[in-house]
């Protein structure tokens, strides 16, 4: 079933179905009623959502023509404040043109927690297709800054999507207008940034010593595992955990702010990365200097 073919059915009585999206049917209650899941476009959604920490939402349809439903729910919608977003966010409407990037370029991201909701970190998220499918580009950001590699998949539906995270799940998410990438002559990537790795590791992508309160670190994970990353000082007490979770195969990028627990930075000196998987450990030293 596609968009087309249901019409009716409206988030907040406006955001249709996304066409051509998935639609899936179950009981996943055990109740012995069916349920569907249908597909939205999130970044319509996002656009007409208001922000707060308890925004209703409704979704309304008609079933086979005969009985119409409803029903709602109270979602956060705590979004990231954009500093620099290389104007991802100033598009506003079709007589512009669009942003036109080279892949495998960078460019830097930055940001304010929400209003008044401190995130624990920060995911990124990129979509070659305007929305339709997200692949990772980055995970348990605790920093507000991120360098990113424009993945080198020619498009003219790419967006990005920063996603603000605490213990309790997605807070809100800020999502980037459409833009382009065309192929050109980048640096510094390889094919070791989009395909499986063979081997589990970690590597550190960001320069050493840290002069910036942004480590950047590349995690290699060949199959799905829990994953723990925590950060120590040179007497051996634990500075940060970064990461504790089931990260899925591929690289995935995470960053460190240089601050502790307690979220002041740290001092001047060595600290030590260590990343526990699949019952091995991998260590990086990072130097901080003030």
């Amino acid at each position: 079933m596609t968009h087309n073919q249901d019409p009716s059915v409206l988030l907040q009585r406006q955001v249709p179905v996304a066409a051509g999206g998935p639609v899936s049917y179950g009981d996943k209650d055990g109740d012995g009623l069916q349920e569907t899941e249908y597909k939205f476009d999130r970044a319509q959604l996002s656009a007409l959502l208001p922000v707060g920490p308890a925004v209703p939402v409704e979704a309304i349809g008609e079933v086979e023509d005969e009985t119409w439903f409803s029903g709602s729910d109270v979602i956060r919608v705590l979004k990231p404040r954009m500093i620099s977003s290389m104007g991802l966010d100033e598009w506003k409407n079709d007589t512009q043109q669009p942003h036109i990037f080279i892949g495998g370029s960078r460019f830097t991201l930055a940001w304010d927690d929400p209003d008044g909701h401190p995130a624990q970190w920060y995911d990124l998220w990129f979509s070659p297709d305007g929305g339709e499918t997200w692949l990772p580009a980055a995970t348990q950001v605790t920093a507000r800054t991120y360098d990113w590699m424009i993945y080198p998949v020619e498009t003219e539906q790419g967006r990005l999507e920063l996603v603000a995270m605490d213990a309790a799940g997605a807070m809100g998410s800020w999502i980037s207008e459409p833009f382009t990438v065309v192929q050109g002559s980048p640096t510094g990537i390889g094919d070791e940034d989009f395909a499986i790795p063979t081997a589990f590791g970690m590597r550190l992508l960001s320069a050493n010593p840290m002069v910036q309160d942004n480590a950047i670190l590349q995690l290699a994970i060949p199959s799905a595992t829990p994953v723990d990353v925590q950060i120590f000082d040179i007497r051996g007490s634990l500075v940060r955990r970064a990461v504790s979770r089931v990260l899925t195969a591929g690289y995935h990028r995470i960053g460190w702010d240089g601050r502790g627990p307690n979220g002041r930075p740290v001092g001047s000196g060595i600290y030590f990365v260590r990343m526990k998987a699949a019952g091995k450990v991998y260590t990086n030293r990072v130097a901080v200097v003030r």
